[in-house]
C-alpha cells in the first residue's frame, strides 16, 4: 500500500477505521496511488462522515449554500454587506435565497421534523 493512500485512510471516522480499516488496507495493497484512487478514498471518507453525522453534514451544506448566496448577492450588486432590507423585488429574492438554506435546515433538523432520517437516534 502506498504511503499516500495510507494517509488518506486516516480521513475516515475512527469507528469506521476500527471496523473496516484492515479490509481496506488489504484492498489498497493491490492498488496504485492514481488520482482516481485518491479521489475515491476522499469521497468515501466524506460519505462515511456524512453517514455518521447527518445533522452536522446538513448544517455544513446549509452554511456553504448561504455563503455562496451571499457572495452572489454582493457580486450582483444587490448588497455590499451581510444584512440588507428587501426594498425592491430583486433584493427580496436574493435575501430569500440567502436565508432559505438556514430556514430549511432548521425545519429538517428540528425534533418535530417529518424527516426522521436527519434526526439523531437517542
Amino acid at each position: 500500500m502506498t504511503r499516500t493512500l495510507t494517509r488518506l485512510v486516516r480521513l475516515y471516522p475512527r469507528a469506521w477505521r476500527e471496523r473496516y480499516g484492515h479490509g481496506l488496507a488489504a484492498l489498497l495493497d493491490d492498488i496504485p496511488a492514481t488520482p482516481a484512487a485518491v479521489i475515491d478514498l476522499l469521497r468515501g471518507a466524506a460519505v462515511a462522515h456524512v453517514r455518521q453525522r447527518p445533522r452536522a453534514a446538513t448544517w455544513l451544506l446549509a452554511a456553504v449554500i448561504t455563503v455562496a448566496a451571499e457572495v452572489a448577492s454582493v457580486q450582483a450588486g444587490v448588497t455590499a454587506n451581510v444584512l440588507w432590507a428587501p426594498t425592491d423585488p430583486r433584493r427580496a429574492v436574493f435575501l430569500a435565497l440567502t436565508l432559505a438554506p438556514t430556514l430549511v435546515t432548521l425545519w429538517l433538523t428540528s425534533p418535530r421534523s417529518p424527516r426522521p432520517a436527519l434526526r439523531r437516534a437517542a
